[in-house]
């Protein structure tokens, strides 16, 4: 028995038959077993790594990859994949490391391309910049880079830039609906300079009912609305949408009843028995739902000289989700149990702790960072329990204008709702539930800021929230414009020009076509006007 365990191919069998059987605590020992072996490949080791994330271990995942790198190190390849899972373990100092590894390694332009994707998701913009510049040095006429080099422009507010690279893509040959979709969004397009007939020909091509088409369709709705054509809009809008929810798959109901069990697991009993957290005062979470005026919040307050702006962080849900996975691996459950119930019984403390730690390198310099992902309002019961200090702001809008705003804004990999008017009026008001469960059971720990107070007076909101956040005010949270750090929303140009009051009701131009989505909200007890 011991000789043949040492043998990695005989270990891989035992693996196979643990998870024919369905004991997958034996099948992840075994797979650690294997990775320590001294015959196992890289190969080995990669596939270990894929076994524990499949059944939730990403810890046992990074592990088996570093093992993988210490067998090959010079290979980009596990470099990446290390640096990634690392990523979503929370381990952003390590995963950087192995980022720039990666780069001194790097010598083809789809490599340094990757890389550059892999430091814009990690946050840092500036890093990924020098690398996209640096695969469009080896390969100047690479249309997929440089469809990611206009993204990265966007994202740091260079429109003219981003646009530009798009029209020479185009000229080029380059059909990808979303090449078009992205140099609508670039700026408001005006009856001089549109796009509408190169999307109209582009529309043609393609055909109707498939995924280029229906992103085709949101950027000709967006031109339209543009130029004041608003029947016309609409019209393309709710064609592109319908394509769309066609080839997702999607159930309004699953959220729903995520939202109820949250309500019961973390109920105002449970979240007043005075957990013992992480005692930080660094976070300020920013959240609610998107197209609420988040992004301009995090602006104004990300120009204070205390505040570092980190964007949407994807740490705290990656390390609940590890959290409550220990716990039911301590319970012998690996597959399909109740993740939320899982939630009450895990270490608070260890969870603020281990997400501030994910934070890093970025936030940390200054007293304060912002963590923007506006699906964290699912998570307000844990951010009570895990950080007792952290700041919470919700930003908040007319039920309308926040629905239709996020009915025109196509969406690549998130808020499925968002693609019919009753399944986005149904969310809503699942949303607006679960908001009004927090705001009672957390009494005074959640600050509300009005999409409309901002737009009729920044000034006077900006002042109120920094005050409320403990901060002495300073005079550079009115210039949001000036904040040149890259912002990678949907708002990313938007937050740098001046804040107009025509965003506020901009559904009642669709009234009627909205109707169905207005009968949904009213049906949910939420007032419209």
């Amino acid at each position: 028995m011991a000789t043949t365990s040492r043998d990695p191919a005989t270990v891989k069998a035992k693996i196979g038959q643990a998870l024919q059987a369905g004991d997958q605590r034996k099948a992840l020992a075994l797979g650690e077993r294997l990775f320590k072996l001294p015959k196992s490949s890289p190969a080995d080791c990669m596939s270990v790594a894929e076994l524990a994330e499949s059944l939730g271990d990403v810890d046992l995942a990074v592990l088996a990859l570093r093992q993988a790198h210490r067998r090959s190190p010079e290979d980009v390849q596990v470099l990446f994949r290390l640096a990634e899972t690392e990523h979503r373990a929370g381990q952003t100092v390590e995963a950087l490391d192995h980022l720039e590894k990666a780069r001194a390694l790097a010598t083809q332009a789809v490599e340094l391309d990757y890389l550059a994707n892999l430091l814009n998701r990690m946050g840092d913009a500036a890093a990924a910049a020098r690398a996209f510049d640096d695969a469009l040095a080896l390969e100047p006429n690479n249309l997929s880079i440089l469809a990611n080099r206009a993204i990265a422009k966007a994202f740091m507010g260079q429109a003219e830039d981003a646009e530009a690279i798009y029209d020479d893509i185009i000229g080029w040959g380059h059909n990808s609906a979303l090449t078009y979709l992205n140099r609508s969004w670039l700026r408001k397009q005006t009856a001089e300079a549109n796009h509408l007939d190169d999307l109209k020909a582009a529309l043609a091509r393609v055909g109707e009912n498939t995924a280029e088409s229906a992103f085709l369709n949101y950027a000709i709705a967006k031109e339209c609305e543009d130029l004041g054509r608003f029947d016309e809009a609409f019209t393309y809008l709710q064609t592109g949408a319908a394509q769309r929810r066609a080839n997702i798959v999607y159930d309004l109901n699953v959220d729903l009843a995520e939202f109820d069990a949250l309500k019961k697991a973390f109920d105002a009993s449970f979240l007043s028995r005075g957990h013992k957290g992480h005692p930080s005062e660094e976070p300020i979470f920013i959240l609610g739902l998107p197209r609420t005026g988040s992004t301009l919040v995090e602006r104004i307050l990300g120009a204070h000289s205390q505040v570092f702006a980190a964007g949407e962080l994807q740490s705290l849900r990656l390390q609940m989700r590890r959290k409550a996975t220990d716990v039911a691996h301590r319970q012998g459950l690996y597959q399909n149990f109740d993740m939320i119930r899982m939630c009450r019984d895990i270490d608070f403390k260890g969870l603020g702790r281990d997400y501030i730690r994910s934070t890093r390198p970025h936030a940390g310099q200054v007293p304060h960072f912002i963590d923007k992902l506006p699906t964290n309002f699912v998570y307000i019961g844990l951010i009570a329990a895990a950080l007792p200090n952290a700041k919470i702001i919700h930003t908040c809008r007319n039920p309308m204008d926040t629905c239709y705003a996020i009915l025109k804004q196509p969406f690549l990999e998130s808020y499925y709702y968002s693609y019919d008017q009753k399944e986005l009026g149904g969310y809503f008001v699942g949303y607006k539930a679960l908001m009004d469960h927090w705001a009672a059971a957390l009494p005074g720990r959640i600050i509300d800021v009005h999409y409309e107070d901002m737009v009729a007076d920044s000034e006077a909101v900006a002042k109120d929230l920094v005050a409320r956040l403990g901060l002495e005010w300073e005079d550079a949270c009115l210039d949001h414009t000036a904040n040149r750090e890259a912002s990678t929303t949907a708002s990313a140009l938007q937050v740098r020009q001046p804040i107009y009051k025509t965003s506020v009701d901009k559904w009642r131009r669709f009234e009627k076509q909205l109707e169905p989505l207005r009968d949904t909200l009213r049906a949910g007890g939420l007032e419209i006007e």
